[in-house]
């Protein structure tokens, strides 16, 4: 997972992408990103089931990924 590069807005600017795998859930994510469940469920509202391929936006206020 690396951080997004998009410098277009402000908003794209305070998340980095994650692409779902199979197998995710969100608690498998959150171990993954450093961030809670509940900040990624924050910055992104609009999702309510995750599908692999598809991506979500992680915040740089707690993303710290594991290698």
């Amino acid at each position: 997972v690396a951080p997004g590069k998009s410098t277009t807005t402000t908003t794209e600017a305070k998340y980095a992408k994650y692409t779902i795998v199979a197998g995710d859930f969100w608690y498998r994510i959150a171990s993954k990103t450093g961030c809670t469940v509940k900040q990624l469920k924050s910055a992104n509202p609009s999702v309510k089931s995750l599908h692999p391929g598809n991506d979500l936006r992680v915040p740089l206020s707690c993303y710290k990924p594991k290698k």
